[in-house]
């Protein structure tokens, strides 16, 4: 991070090499980076970029040691970003806009493992909302606010795979007609929001006859070990 920073900087001063400024050769480094990379991901032509901007700092102009402010940094990114897009093809920069999600949620109903309730979760901002349902007031409780890193990191990767990047299947295997259909099983609905519009709606209900992605799996596991936990114990409202 250091490196790109320093890189940066050298862009907002104009900094010129071989007779191209800097932000010349990385707004030509991010459209090639884009170009080559399908399907194409903000996240793998970010460190496309990154790679090959590393080298060419290091190869030209060696490193400095300094400490730059947050203001800084927006500054030296908002220049660089409005000079690679006037040199990129505007259709590129269409599929890496970056995904400014309002929310994900994941309604869990484990109508297999009575008598847990269902729950409702909610990815935002780095926090990941735990709400029960109170069969009393029959609506949903909000019980925890996760922010341990490895369960968040662990939401976000599943959210890339699935979601955003659609690089992943949930359902690798499916029966058109389950043996076990009129069963009580376990299912899941993932709502992406978007703008306050609804762009990725998916229910699974999880039959034993089907094969689904070991990632998904662990997610379900995850939330049927959250809600054993707070089944177990008395929840005070917030």
């Amino acid at each position: 991070m250091k490196i790109i920073v320093n890189l940066l900087l050298l862009t907002l001063f104009n900094v010129t090499a071989f007779g191209q400024s800097i932000e010349e050769q990385a707004a030509r480094v991010a459209c090639e980076c884009a170009k080559s990379i399908r399907p194409i991901t903000h996240n793998k032509y970010v460190n496309c970029v990154i790679t090959s901007l590393e080298k060419i700092f290091n190869n030209q102009y060696g490193k400095f040691n300094y400490s730059y402010s947050d203001e800084e940094i927006t500054n030296i990114t908002q220049k660089t970003d409005s000079i690679i897009k006037s040199i990129c093809d505007s259709t590129i920069f269409i599929e890496l806009k970056k995904i400014d999600i309002d929310g994900v949620y994941f309604s869990y109903y484990p109508m297999n493992h009575y008598p847990l309730m269902p729950f409702k979760f909610k990815f935002y901002k780095d926090t990941l909302y735990v709400n029960k349902f109170d069969i009393n007031d029959d609506d949903y409780t909000l019980c925890q606010k996760i922010i341990n890193h490895d369960t968040l990191n662990f939401i976000k990767e599943f959210i890339r795979l699935f979601i955003t990047d659609k690089t992943e299947k949930i359902i690798l295997k499916a029966v058109e007609e389950p043996e076990s259909l009129y069963k009580d099983h376990t299912s899941v609905i993932i709502r992406e929001y978007r703008n306050r519009e609804i762009t990725f709606d998916e229910d699974i209900v999880i039959y034993p006859e089907e094969e689904y992605h070991p990632k998904f799996l662990q997610l379900v596991e995850m939330f049927y070990g959250i809600a054993v936990a707070h089944s177990n114990k008395e929840e005070k409202k917030e």
